[in-house]
């Protein structure tokens, strides 16, 4: 939750995509040219941010609400090979 007294308010424009706009960085949807979720099985990306007095947050989460996505074993690699790299750091 953003807040508190050294809060001065979001650092970017919070950026949400599926499908093949999940993989865009910085993606923007543009009038008449988004998309809606069409499937569970799609990734939901979403990246947010807040700038504080003392620093700045970038918090990315990526979403699947199905127990069988599409390209899932794709995407189990793609959470592996980070994972691995955050625990190597």
């Amino acid at each position: 939750m953003y807040g508190g007294s050294k809060y001065l308010g979001p650092s970017f424009p919070a950026i949400i995509g599926s499908g093949p706009n999940g993989a865009i960085v910085h993606y923007r949807p543009v009038k008449g040219d988004c998309r809606t979720v069409k499937s569970l099985d799609e990734c939901i990306l979403i990246d947010t941010g807040a700038q504080y007095l003392n620093g700045t947050t970038d918090t990315t989460r990526t979403l699947v609400f199905s127990d069988k996505p599409a390209n899932g074993d794709i995407i189990k690699e793609m959470y592996t090979r980070v994972l691995l790299g955050n625990l190597d750091l």
